[in-house]
Parts: structure tokens; C-alpha cells; sequence
């Protein structure tokens, strides 16, 4: 039996923790250009709907996951 702990914004303190933490790794820099972006065209007039927006981040896996196979939550009935 076992738990899984995963964070997300891949900090850099995630390595340092015992056990490591897994972490989803996010684009900051292109999230950030991107609100930048919206922000001028909102200040202009020009964007006043909601926007969504699609970015890929990746899976870090570190020491904080469990093998599904050993997971408290893989039960059969």
C-alpha cells in the first residue's frame, strides 16, 4: 500500500524534499508572454472575452509515486 504525492510548477526545492516530489513541469515563460499579451489587448479594447488556452507541460517523476500495482487505491472486488 502507498501513496502518491504530485505538485505541480516543478520548483526547483521539489528535488530537495525527502522523497523527492514529482511534479508536473509547466511552461511559465510562454504563459507569461501570453498574459502579457492579453493584458495589452484588454487595456486597448480589443480582447474582452474569456480566452482559453492550451499549454504542455510534462510529468516529473521523482521518489512521491507509487507503482499502480502497489497503489492503496488498486483494489479488486
Amino acid at each position: 500500500m502507498g501513496w502518491s504525492i504530485i505538485s505541480s510548477d516543478d520548483i526547483e526545492q521539489a528535488q530537495f524534499t525527502k522523497p523527492m516530489l514529482t511534479t508536473v513541469a509547466l511552461p511559465k515563460v510562454e504563459m507569461g508572454r501570453f498574459a502579457v499579451y492579453l493584458l495589452i489587448d484588454r487595456i486597448n479594447g480589443k480582447h474582452d472575452s474569456v480566452t482559453t488556452m492550451e499549454l504542455e507541460g510534462h510529468l516529473v517523476i521523482r521518489e512521491s509515486c507509487v507503482d499502480a500495482e502497489y497503489s492503496s487505491w488498486n483494489y479488486t472486488i
